[in-house]
């Protein structure tokens, strides 16, 4: 009985996780989704899979493994691995500028900020938990180390970046504390931090 696999992504690590295949044909929109590293494409499409009796179709390329060998299957997994390589340097290449720029890009900003309404990207400070930021500065600054300030701000009852974008935006509430938990129950408090 003949059984087939359509996949749309992340076939190529199925294929190297499984070496077992169930499907004696295999179906891709086109090769780059097989995978873009051209040489283990080649591997699997010229050695794997007829040896193994599988047959591969590529539909956009014109790829099928019945019709014998494709002349141009091996430039496009090249221009395939190219593309993927180009592409990757270039998000890199406008990350790497808008940080220079200062842009914060991240789901919730450190504490001490917040996000500004008014611009994408960039962080206003936050008066409500910057004396936080402000006392875990002080800290350091008389000589104390990252252990010794996190069990002061513990045993001050300090609420941690987690509480706060739990009471924010309803998340992380896996990383609370049971103190978190009674500190939220008392109200909280600028622990006296000596």
């Amino acid at each position: 009985m003949l059984q087939a696999v359509h996949g749309w992504s992340s076939t190529y690590e199925r294929l190297v996780k499984s070496q077992n295949f169930f499907s004696s044909y295999l179906t891709q929109e086109d090769l780059s989704r097989l995978g873009r590293n051209y040489v283990m494409t080649g591997q699997y499409t010229d050695i794997y899979f007829p040896s193994h009796n599988v047959r591969f179709i590529a539909i956009a390329d014109g790829v099928d493994s019945n019709k014998g060998e494709s002349e141009i299957a091996p430039f496009l997994n090249i221009l395939n691995e190219m593309h993927a390589r180009q592409t990757s340097k270039k998000v890199k290449a406008a990350l790497h500028t808008k940080f220079v720029n200062g842009a914060h890009y991240g789901a919730y900003p450190p504490i001490g900020y917040i996000k500004d309404p008014d611009q994408k990207g960039h962080l206003i400070p936050d008066t409500d938990y910057m004396w936080i930021v402000e006392k875990i500065f002080d800290l350091a600054a008389h000589g104390n180390g990252g252990a010794k300030i996190r069990r002061l701000l513990e045993e001050a009852e300090v609420p941690t970046p987690s509480w706060i974008n739990y009471q924010r935006y309803g998340t992380f509430a896996h990383n609370i504390k049971k103190t978190e938990c009674q500190l939220a129950e008392s109200g909280e408090k600028n622990g006296d931090l000596t």
